[in-house]
């Protein structure tokens, strides 16, 4: 008989897997986090939006059409907000002191 695939010398990373067994192709196991991938992370455009314009969120790479973040970066902005503390809102509305 031929043997099928072998998957054991098969070197490539498995997809990360959801809690309901489906494999998410979207966000790669990697310590780099693509700038369309941050809405998803932050459930939030608006969110990782003003994580960015508050400066607690700086790209390692920033180019014409991509921008790359610390994945360590996205986990510390994480951090903070789970703690209570919340990015400055965007537009002219102030924050209270």
């Amino acid at each position: 008989m031929q043997e099928e695939n072998n998957h054991s010398t098969d070197k490539s990373e498995p997809p990360i897997e959801a809690k309901n067994g489906a494999a998410q192709s979207e966000i790669p196991a990697s310590p780099w986090i693509r700038a369309s991938h941050l809405p998803q992370l932050f459930c939030s455009w608006d969110l990782a939006y003003r994580c960015v314009q508050s400066g607690w969120l700086k790209p390692v790479v920033q180019g014409k059409r991509r921008t790359i973040y610390r994945f360590a970066d996205v986990l510390s902005c994480m951090r903070r907000i789970e703690a209570g503390e919340m990015p400055h809102p965007r537009g002219n509305i102030k924050c209270p002191a």
